[in-house]
């Protein structure tokens, strides 16, 4: 029987992969459980599970809620021509990150302002999607990953850490406010 090089290299490669089989233990999982976006129970960014998009079938990326026992959103109910919110005051304890505004009803992001590590007031956020109509809306809180854009899939939705045992372990960052168009 002739072997010809072709058949010499796949049997080869068959040999190399069927030896390596069993030969080195498989990769351990995470130790911390794998939680929903905003139900962290552990550290700093803990990771999330990864849902399924509609859009393309395939898995969302995942991105770590960020706890912050120092994190706050104040926010007052507003008039104006849809295209900017102001955010009273912004604490974050855990780095930079970002006051992102969205519709309650719908969920989409209307628009977002970078905001410093500790306290920022009087925060103008210019908005890339002016408001629709009078109504209710959200200011969140994310995490900047570095490099100061506010990303929903790159960025960490900030949660609260309970350091005080009143049991709000978790919850997201966020306020709610009225605006009203003229």
């Amino acid at each position: 029987m002739r072997t010809t090089p072709l058949a010499a290299a796949v049997a080869a490669t068959a040999a190399l992969a069927l030896g390596a089989c069993g030969t080195a233990p498989a990769p351990e999982a995470p130790a911390g459980p794998i939680v929903l976006r905003s139900s962290a129970t552990s550290g700093t960014p803990t990771p999330s599970a990864t849902p399924t998009t509609p859009a393309t079938g395939g898995a969302a990326p995942v991105v770590p809620d960020v706890r912050d026992a120092d994190a706050e959103v104040g926010v007052q109910d507003q008039a104006g021509d849809g295209r900017s919110v102001l955010v009273e005051e912004v604490v974050l304890g855990s780095g930079p990150g970002h006051a992102v505004v969205v519709d309650r009803s719908t969920r989409a992001v209307l628009g977002s302002a970078p905001v410093r590590a500790g306290t920022s007031r009087d925060v103008a956020v210019a908005l890339s999607t002016p408001v629709p109509r009078s109504g209710e809306y959200l200011v969140m809180l994310y995490a900047d990953d570095g490099d100061g854009t506010f990303e929903e899939t790159r960025d960490g939705l900030v949660v609260e850490a309970d350091d005080d045992g009143g049991g709000d372990d978790g919850g997201s960052v966020d306020e709610d406010f009225r605006y009203t168009l003229r």
